[in-house]
């Protein structure tokens, strides 16, 4: 089974309808998924500050789909986040991180998003 081929990537045609970026939390347990939904819901209300849409999608810690995400994006240590653009670039975030880090990968992915990698356009510092 792919990536693309999981109920949960299936949802995100939905969430992205009304978000420019998704967060997807996958946990390592219950008690980690609230640290991260809190460092995710922070650097999303500042996202959304600036005028950015942003929905969040978290998989259950006992769903085989998080395993399963995990070994094919190789994700070696849990909690993470995925943070996925409309456009289809994204990034994964991982092990001891905070609502900082997360800004700071999300504006990496935003300037990648604007300015792919060989462009020459000049768009990006």
């Amino acid at each position: 089974m792919g990536i693309g081929e999981m109920a949960w990537t299936k949802e995100l045609d939905d969430v992205f309808a009304g978000s420019d970026f998704v967060f997807v939390i996958l946990p390592k347990d219950d008690d980690s998924y609230k640290a991260v939904a809190s460092q995710v819901a922070g650097a999303a209300d500042r996202i959304r500050a600036e005028g950015t849409s942003i929905s969040s999608v978290t998989l259950s810690p006992s769903d085989p789909e998080l395993a399963i995400t995990a070994d094919r994006l190789a994700i070696k240590q849990l909690p993470a986040v995925l943070i996925i653009a409309k456009n289809g670039y994204g990034a994964i975030v991982t092990g001891n991180f905070d609502e900082t880090k997360l800004l700071q990968t999300y504006l990496a992915l935003c300037r990648q998003s604007i300015c792919p990698p060989g462009s020459s356009s000049g768009c990006c510092p």
